[in-house]
């Protein structure tokens, strides 16, 4: 609590690993796309699955597909498993070498997409920990959920939710509540701003930190509360970048509204010691009343 670093410390590994599999993958993709460039599109029929990997959790299948170029059927199959699997005879396109039709591609979600998915959440979330953001938290729920649902509707053509519902049953509300709870947080921190603050009254000052960047703010009295959400502790920590702001005896107004996650409303908090501490940093909006 008293030194941001080694949090940080901590997830720098897992971004590191975000940013590695988001190069890969992009480059995996612009390489392929500049490989088949030259293809031609034709519809392909599911016709079979079979076992990709089997253990006690999960059983995942590789999905063929048939596809006939100048009266001739050739076969394709994923290169990944999956536990969605669409009904014989359900059609997705596939691309082929006209001088060399056995060369061909399935498009839509692969191995390529899998990596700038996984390195979506492995860089979205240690960056949704650092800035505490609802906007970054917006951003990062909706792209999570229309990837899994991209991902789950991948073996046909079709993103309906009819369709979708039929392979996947009521697993593809997953991936559908994350758009839908990311796009409303980020309206609401984008256009439906509401000052969402506390006015309280500071008793005493203690230092807990190095060099005064670290403070428990013991509360005299909470006056009003326009955050909707309850704060019952008497005790907040204030993190500074610089000297502590506060002084024992006066009134301050603090804007809560950075730290809305769910909706735009809920502040980040730490529970210690069966307390709530609210996080208070130098970005907040303070005023001395």
């Amino acid at each position: 609590m008293n030194d941001n670093k080694p949090p940080f410390m901590i997830l720098i590994p897992f971004m590191l690993i975000g940013i590695l599999l988001l190069i890969i993958g992009a480059n995996n993709i612009y390489t392929t796309n500049l490989k088949t460039k030259d293809y031609v599109a034709v519809d392909g029929k599911f016709i079979k699955s079979s076992i990709y990997s089997n253990n006690s959790d999960e059983t995942t299948y590789k999905l063929t597909y048939s596809y006939v170029v100048n009266n001739q059927e050739y076969y394709i199959s994923t290169d990944y498993g999956t536990s969605s699997v669409p009904k014989v005879g359900s059609t997705k396109t596939i691309k082929y070498d006209m001088n060399n039709p056995e060369q061909a591609i399935l498009s839509g979600f692969g191995t390529n997409e899998f990596l700038l998915y996984g390195g979506i959440l492995f860089l979205g979330i240690p960056l949704i920990v650092i800035f505490k953001s609802a906007a970054l938290v917006g951003i990062i729920f909706t792209l999570m959920g229309f990837g899994a649902y991209y991902m789950m509707c991948s073996s046909t053509n079709s993103l309906s939710p009819i369709e979708a519902f039929k392979i996947n049953g009521l697993w593809i509300l997953i991936p559908i509540i994350f758009i839908v709870v990311g796009i409303w947080t980020l309206i609401g921190r984008l256009f439906m701003k509401k000052e969402k603050f506390i006015i309280i009254k500071i008793e005493k000052i203690e230092n807990i930190g190095t060099e005064g960047k670290s403070n428990i703010l013991f509360i005299d009295e909470k006056i009003s509360d326009n955050s909707f959400v309850a704060i019952t502790s008497k005790y907040f920590v204030y993190e500074s970048n610089s000297e502590n702001k506060f002084v024992e005896g006066k009134k301050y107004k603090i804007n809560l509204y950075k730290y809305g996650i769910m909706f735009g409303c809920q502040p980040i908090t730490d529970i210690i010691q069966a307390r709530v501490l609210s996080s208070f940093n130098d970005e907040d909006f303070v005023e001395e009343l």
